[in-house]
């Protein structure tokens, strides 16, 4: 009788193991990348002060003038960074990325530095990809938290990428300053071979933040971005590596309305040439990685890919202190 209950306990756990379904394989695919630039960054500034404020209780202008007043300037502009991906995909289409950033700009002598890490949940099939991103930054002024929608879009050789996304300040100045902003980004990529790659991308954000110079004046900025690039990469024959290259430019318009009646308008003009090379591991082609690895990104225009608010902070209103 032993024997027989000894089988049936075989019988039933080798029928539990067939009918318990496997644990769905998973990939674990990403690359590293170091890139360095250089280029322009042009400001133009025009302030407007009440004539009804002179003398009252401050002077109207800083620069000792009433009325309107203009100033145009160019700086040079560095830039050097790196970042890391990582990424898991599951047979059953789910998948989880990883993302942490690091990025340096200069202009002239003046450093402005920019992290971020984040994390992308998405469902990803042969056609289309959606999902979800979280991710958390340093902008040369506080600490900010993003999050978005995004999706992918396939057809043969060609992908299309869109991504929604808010951020807003949690920590240090820019939190003070109520800073946050609504962004917008879409990018191209065709590719011409498995291994080579051509990309263009559009991106739009509308920022704000109040800045405050005493207890009697302060002021409201709102700010227009807009954002684009083009970016070429191959990766080799023989070793997992991509060398690339990018240009970027952006267009940021700050208007700044004080307490007091005064209007400011502050533009800035980016432009930076980028050169860089990406080491990848787990996939054999620019392809491969764009459909089942880490393809996506954090556009956010504070501490993402392309931080053009990096130098965003409290001691000036919009951007850098004039040059």
């Amino acid at each position: 009788m032993s024997q027989n209950i000894f089988k049936s306990l075989l019988l039933a756990g080798g029928c539990a193991a067939f009918l318990t379904p496997a644990a769905p394989a998973a990939s674990f695919t990403g690359y590293g990348e170091l890139f360095a630039g250089a280029g322009y960054m042009s400001q133009s500034f025009k302030e407007t002060y009440p004539l009804v404020c002179a003398g009252i209780v401050f002077p109207c202008s800083t620069y000792g003038h009433y009325g309107t007043y203009y100033f145009h300037d160019q700086a040079d502009l560095t830039s050097i960074g790196g970042s890391a991906h990582g990424n898991i995909a599951l047979d059953s289409g789910l998948g989880l990325q990883f993302d942490a950033s690091g990025q340096d700009r200069a202009y002239n002598s003046t450093s402005y530095s920019g992290l971020g890490i984040g994390a992308h949940v998405y469902e990803r099939d042969a056609d289309f990809l959606y999902g979800g991103f979280f991710s958390v930054g340093d902008s040369s002024g506080g600490h900010l938290v993003t999050a978005g929608l995004e999706g992918q879009a396939y057809w043969d050789k060609f992908t299309l990428y869109t991504q929604a996304s808010y951020s807003t300040a949690i920590q240090g100045v820019l939190e003070q300053n109520n800073a946050d902003s609504w962004n917008l980004h879409a990018e191209a990529r065709y590719f011409y071979t498995d291994n080579i790659v051509f990309s263009g991308g559009l991106g739009a954000s509308l920022a704000h933040k109040n800045w405050s110079w005493d207890a009697y004046s302060y002021n409201t900025n709102n700010a227009g971005v807009l954002q684009w690039d083009l970016r070429a990469e191959y990766l080799l024959d023989e070793l997992p590596l991509g060398l690339f290259a990018a240009y970027q430019g952006s267009n940021i318009t700050w208007h700044q309305y004080w307490s007091y009646s005064a209007t400011n308008k502050a533009i800035y003009r980016n432009n930076t040439i980028l050169v860089g090379l990406r080491f990848y591991f787990g996939q054999n082609s620019l392809l491969a990685n764009d459909r089942s690895g880490a393809s996506l990104k954090d556009y956010n225009p504070w501490y993402g890919t392309q931080p053009d608010l990096i130098t965003a902070n409290g001691d000036s209103p919009g951007f850098a202190v004039p040059l």
